[in-house]
């Protein structure tokens, strides 16, 4: 609870409502697209997700592990700033990858509903399995490429973009590159789900060196040149 009420600080009423809204709404195009598209549509939700979390990042901690930011003098002014920034960042991260989750439940709860065989395919298990800690790691190294400037929004629709073509590559390489068995469980799959998930925790801890980084070095250096 103390977590969340850092993350507060950074965060306004209305920016928690909208990540509340997109919760559902990733949730419910999930379970939609799946209707329409079927297993494919598990690809169409890994890249809205990371692209709606680079996006809505502006407002909250974008430009973050610049050098120059501004915008920070009361949180530096503090002596608990350091404290208070390390754990906003850290739930910012605990809530963006449940963010990313609700699309693949929307996406598992359509396999459920509309499949005309009972349970999940072994397909679907393993496309979950494996894209859902790629959109994570995506989202991340697109964070830390938008974290270290102070960008405008024309600027930040570019990166969103790139968050999205990133993601799709990613996603068009996994397929060109791992076999896939729709009939059952392969072991090749499984072994790079779990590579692509110690990547994405290890890109995790990355950002968030890089954000306490460049918030402690803009107490040293803050001017023009």
């Amino acid at each position: 609870m103390k977590k969340l009420t850092e993350y507060k600080a950074f965060t306004s009423l209305y920016f928690r409502l909208i990540l509340i809204l997109l919760a559902l709404i990733l949730t419910a195009a999930g379970f939609f697209a799946d209707k329409l598209f079927g297993i494919n549509a598990v690809l169409i939700i890994a890249s809205i997700a990371a692209t709606v979390n680079v996006f809505f990042d502006y407002y909250a901690f974008g430009g973050i592990s610049a050098r120059k930011q501004r915008g920070m003098e009361m949180v530096k002014a503090s002596f608990y700033g350091s404290r208070l920034i390390d754990s906003a960042l850290k739930t910012d991260m605990y809530i963006k990858a449940l963010l990313n989750l609700t699309g693949f439940i929307g996406f598992i709860a359509g396999e459920l509903f509309f499949s005309e065989e009972p349970g999940l395919s072994p397909m679907a298990v393993t496309m979950v399995l494996l894209l859902y800690p790629l959109t994570n790691l995506a989202t991340r190294v697109i964070l830390f490429i938008s974290r270290r400037m102070s960008t405008t929004m024309v600027v930040q629709i570019f990166i969103t973009y790139l968050a999205s073509m990133f993601n799709s590559l990613l996603i068009f390489l996994i397929g060109y590159f791992v076999p896939f068995d729709p009939e059952e469980f392969s072991i090749i799959p499984l072994i790079c789900a779990a590579a692509m998930e110690v990547l994405s925790i290890l890109m995790a801890i990355f950002l968030l060196a890089d954000c306490r980084k460049g918030y402690r070095s803009s107490f040293y250096d803050n001017s023009e040149k």
